[in-house]
């Protein structure tokens, strides 16, 4: 198991002289009342014997306290102590147990999810939670049940978004020792996030549905001699969203476009493609092409402002956004309102693919440009999935009045959550069914192993064959929500279909006008 770093006897200590009812040996006439109030207090191992609360467990190593208690628990001054319990991460599945965490997870499978408390990303979390409960009503991974811990990773007044991921990644994958992580949403918090696995040589895997930046895949996270990289995706690079974007949408046919992108690994990346991919095409018609960059952070709205007068005095007939939050789209677009332009032709990626940007509220200006916008992303689903995906729409919508249509990337996170269960069940045979010895390399090598084999498809209905065909060493060819999840192996993707979109007639969802297979 992997080293803890970060100290909890003082917080133990202060945090047990202040439970009401329970002492160690001397140090306080109060009595003890439970077992878990004592090893809050004093650590773990710790239980309420004779009204007082005994000694933590000795040890010598994290590894061994973890065998023996589970998550969070840490070798502190030769005891075993139970790690605080972090104020961003709550306990969606089974949500009884939230209140309880960490001393409830028993011999449970934890698994971590990084998202932000958007109305998007909350979406993919529920379509998360949908999959571990239905894995769970069928048994769990080879009997043992799954647990999924959702932390949130919004920026604060003195961090961004990326340093709350890299923060609440050396939570999950260091203090608790959770073997996979599902997220972080976004290229720029997925690198901040796999950075720390890195430094730090956590053997935790990582699936993220909607980091589409190619870069990442490109450098697999590997060390301590393992082949198999810790990062898996669930959505196509996005490479193949510019190449629809270039060829399929209109910006072909412009003979000048400006390109108002977010500065980090998404929008610089579809952005160099979208340049190349236009340059490339020659001078038939001519191609004038300006790229105007804004910054995620404090700077936000002074670039924004900026751009929106640079689009303006450039007056080119295409604009193309690329954001990976809509209601920074928007706050483009009211800039623009503000001057009194409108592009001649708008043109949108997956991240403006959200209901936010259908706001009635927003002024008639900006809504006009959002109305007449097209837009692609990855595909929620292609021809072969139909049925299953409106089957998927059907129970979102029911069990936690969510419209799937309305965001992108939900059924790719259904898809990842099953990915990362077909994973962990490999991962669990190697461990020898130990919970505490799960390891995220060997995760990452189960995974190799969905790309071919007898035709599976993501869902309830074909779990317990696909698991015991992985249980068998045999391997498995997954078609997810999305669709088919043909990964290449030493690249942990798929290449997937795209969509192209627009907003419908009345304003309060979308439409798909096709689909483009990779």
């Amino acid at each position: 198991m992997r080293p803890m770093t970060g100290s909890f006897a003082s917080a133990i200590a202060v945090l047990g002289l202040s439970l009401a009812g329970c002492s160690l040996g001397n140090l306080s006439v109060d009595r003890c009342d439970s077992d878990g109030a004592c090893a809050v207090a004093f650590g773990a191992g710790s239980a309420c014997l004779d009204g007082y609360c005994s000694a933590p467990a000795p040890c010598e190593t994290t590894s061994a306290c973890r065998e023996r208690f589970g998550y969070g628990a840490v070798c502190e001054e030769a005891r075993c102590a139970l790690a605080p319990a972090e104020p961003r991460c709550s306990l969606s599945t089974p949500v009884e147990l939230a209140g309880e965490f960490p001393r409830t997870v028993g011999d449970r499978i934890l698994v971590g999810a990084i998202l932000r408390d958007t109305a998007s990303q909350n979406a993919r979390a529920k379509a998360i939670q949908l999959a571990f409960d239905e894995i769970n009503n069928v048994g769990g991974v080879d009997g043992v049940p799954l647990s999924l811990l959702v932390c949130r990773n919004d920026a604060t007044e003195t961090t961004t978004d990326s340093d709350e991921a890299a923060r609440l990644t050396s939570y999950l994958a260091g203090t608790l020792g959770v073997p996979l992580i599902l997220g972080p949403a976004s290229s720029a918090n997925v690198a901040a996030a796999l950075g720390v696995l890195k430094v730090q040589s956590l053997a935790t895997a990582m699936i993220s549905p909607s980091a589409t930046a190619a870069g990442l895949t490109d450098d697999p996270v590997v060390f301590g001699g393992r082949k198999d990289g810790l990062f898996w995706r669930t959505c196509p690079r996005d490479t193949l969203q510019a190449a629809v974007l270039v060829g399929s949408v209109g910006l072909d046919k412009l003979t000048s476009v400006t390109i108002v992108y977010q500065l980090d690994a998404y929008g610089s990346g579809i952005e160099a493609a979208v340049s190349d991919g236009l340059t490339s095409m020659g001078t038939v018609p001519p191609k004038v092409i300006d790229s105007l960059p804004f910054r995620i952070d404090v700077n936000l709205d002074e670039d924004l402002a900026k751009a929106a007068a640079t689009a303006k005095s450039l007056g080119h007939e295409g604009l193309l956004v690329v954001a990976s939050d809509a209601a920074n789209t928007l706050k483009f677009l009211n800039h623009l309102a503000v001057l009194k332009y409108q592009a001649p032709a708008l043109f949108l990626t997956d991240g403006s693919r959200s209901t936010v940007i259908l706001d009635p509220k927003q002024p008639a200006e900006v809504q006009a440009m959002v109305k007449g916008a097209v837009g692609t992303s990855p595909a929620a689903f292609d021809t072969n999935a139909a049925a299953a995906h409106a089957k998927f729409v059907q129970q979102m919508t029911s069990l936690y009045g969510v419209t799937v249509t309305g965001f992108g990337f939900v059924s790719h996170s259904y898809d990842a959550a099953y990915v990362g269960a077909y994973g962990l069940l490999s991962g669990l045979t190697k461990a020898k069914h130990l919970v505490s010895a799960l390891n995220g390399f060997d995760i990452a090598n189960g995974l190799t192993r969905l790309a071919s084999g007898s035709p599976v498809a993501v869902g309830q209905t074909d779990f317990t064959k696909a698991a015991a065909a992985l249980t068998d060493g045999m391997g498995v060819d997954i078609y997810g929500i999305s669709g088919p999840l043909d990964f290449d192996p030493k690249r942990g993707e798929a290449p997937g279909p795209i969509e192209v979109w627009k907003p419908n007639a009345t304003f309060d969802d979308f439409v798909t006008v096709t689909v483009i297979q990779p």
